[in-house]
């Protein structure tokens, strides 16, 4: 049997492109914009969903410059990526509604924010004598909604996650 010499091993691996030993990385929510440059207010290349998967090419700041699976480059805000592949099985992402990874709550059934509280904390309330002025407060505030926009400039106005330090 031939050994190959380690050097030779160690020669090959040099030679070989820099996306073989890449760090591969996933997006870890949805709308994930990928920028031309390593700055929020840089032109958006693309979005990806969540679970997408990225090669690391390079790192600057916050940012990490990736290779998409199309070949393309871009960069991506550090925190809006994660080295967990994303879970197979379908379903819903109830997480997603929440903007956390998981959803605290004894019950959760399609829509039932929609339809206002539900039976169980409807009979709460009602047990508690929780006043119906403050059940509607409740229903009100699970209705509000915030648009990307809205949540994209408000980051921006407070120099807060990607914008942490960022120019005017």
């Amino acid at each position: 049997m031939t050994r190959t010499p380690l050097w030779l091993l160690g020669a090959w691996l040099a030679l070989q492109p820099a996306t073989l030993l890449a760090e591969t990385l996933y997006t870890n929510k949805n709308d994930v914009e990928v920028t031309q440059d390593a700055n929020p207010a840089s032109k958006v290349v693309t979005t990806l969903g969540k679970g997408a998967m990225v090669q690391v090419v390079s790192k600057k700041d916050r940012f990490v410059q990736v290779k998409l699976t199309n070949g393309s480059k871009g960069w991506i805000y550090q925190f809006k990526l994660t080295k967990d592949a994303p879970k197979s099985g379908g379903g819903v992402d109830l997480g997603a509604l929440t903007g956390t990874g998981s959803v605290h709550a004894k019950e959760a059934r399609s829509g039932g924010s929609i339809r206002g509280l539900q039976p169980a904390s409807e009979g709460y309330a009602r047990n508690r004598r929780i006043d119906a002025s403050h059940v509607h407060s409740l229903e009100r505030m699970e209705r509000f909604q915030v648009s990307e926009g809205e949540l994209t400039r408000f980051k921006q106005e407070g120099r807060i996650g990607e914008f942490q330090g960022a120019g005017s």
